[in-house]
Formats: structure tokens, sequence, C-alpha cells
């Protein structure tokens, strides 16, 4: 008798679980070359789930850096929060009454000597500050994109997470699911979560008979104009 256990997929944050491509190269280059940031700052901006808090966190493993929302900078002294490196999260949710927090941790980050990195789904030129220092400020910052996963990232993320459940599934049902879902890290890992799970429960290998019902059941179907 073979036994289902629904138990949590790992969120894998290292460094060596994030694949690079076109997509994000440059952001994932200045994340390995991290000590020669101008200024000691980099900013990172993509669309929500493009990966940008994972790289995040791959570089807090290297830094032992601190995280905290932009939305919470007013909550630790700017002192006490440089006494080592910082992530910003979600630059765009800083409200306009704490922007002076976020100008005076670029100031002591860089006097003190640590690293910055901070994160927003837009480029600085597109984020709506009203401080003009900081506004100057946050566009001077080495700064890269993360684009939503191509094709090619895509697949190599499905490929991983279902060689991590040693589950075989054919390239075809890759290129099914490719063709038709929301184009995100965690849209992957919530798919495959469910294929395993769906595959278990039924006693059936995972096909794209079996893809097609999960993508409906996960609301993520999209229809495409090729041809099943």
């Amino acid at each position: 008798m073979q036994l289902t256990f629904d138990l949590p997929a790992r969120v894998a944050q290292g460094r060596e679980d994030f694949l690079v491509s076109d997509s994000n190269t440059l952001a994932v280059s200045f994340i390995d070359n991290w000590a020669d940031w101008p200024q000691g700052r980099f900013y990172i901006y993509g669309p929500e789930r493009s990966g940008k808090s994972h790289l995040a966190a791959s570089w807090m493993a290297q830094s032992g850096a601190v995280r905290i929302a932009a939305s919470a900078l007013n909550t630790i002294p700017i002192p006490e929060l440089v006494q080592t490196d910082v992530v910003v999260e979600d630059i765009e949710r800083l409200p306009p009454s704490d922007e002076t927090h976020l100008f005076h941790l670029l100031n002591f980050a860089q006097n003190e000597g640590r690293r910055l990195l901070m994160t927003a789904r837009h480029a600085a030129k597109h984020l709506r500050i009203t401080l003009p220092d900081l506004a100057s400020r946050l566009i001077a910052t080495a700064s890269a994109e993360v684009k939503a996963p191509d094709d090619t990232l895509l697949a190599a993320l499905f490929e991983k997470q279902f060689a991590d459940r040693q589950i075989r599934v054919h390239p075809s049902v890759i290129s099914y699911l490719i063709t038709r879902m929301e184009r995100s890290f965690a849209a992957v890992d919530h798919i495959v979560t469910t294929l395993d799970r769906e595959a278990l429960r039924r006693k059936v290998p995972i096909t794209k008979t079996l893809a097609r019902e999960v993508l409906f059941s996960l609301h993520c179907h999209r229809p495409v104009t090729t041809s099943d």
C-alpha cells in the first residue's frame, strides 16, 4: 500500500538554487560581485514574483545582512539598523512621511561602509518620491531589472523541481505548462506541488491531461493559439 504525505515544499533560497537566464543575468552578476557595488548600494526592480526576494535572500546568506520592509523603516533607529548590511524591500511602499528615514539610511550606510540592497517593482525614476535629494540618490544608484522568467528559465525551473522530487516528466508536459501558466517562480512551485500531490493521490503519472486539470483547478490556465 502506498501512503501519500502532503508535505510542504522546501523554498530554496540559496544562490546555488537560483537559475540564471537572460531575464536576470545582470542582477545576478551584481549579487555575485556585491563587494564592488558603487557607493555600496544596489537597486533591483521587477514584477512581483520575478525572483527579487530570492536574490535578496541569497545575498543575505552571503553578507549577513538584515531585511526590513520599506514601510517599516521608521520602527528601527537608523544607527541601530546599520550595524550590519541591510536589505530594504518594496521601496515603492515607502510612505512619503518616511522618505527622510530612507535618505538617512543611505547616508549612514555609506558612512559606515555598509552595503545596502533595495528592491522594488519599478525603476527608481518611476517612483513617486517627493524628497528631491532622495529621488536623485535612488536614480543614481546602480540598478538591474529582473524580468518575468522566460521560456528557458521556466523550463529549467520545472526540470529542477521535478528532479528534486524524483519525478520523471516528459518534456512535452513541461512545454504545455509553460505556454499556459502565470510566468513566475511562485507559479512553478505551486504547479509542481499540486501535480505531485494529485499524481500520488490518483496513483497516475504526470501527463498533459493531469497538467490541464491542475491548471484549471489553480485558475491559471490561459488559452493559446498553438494546438494541444
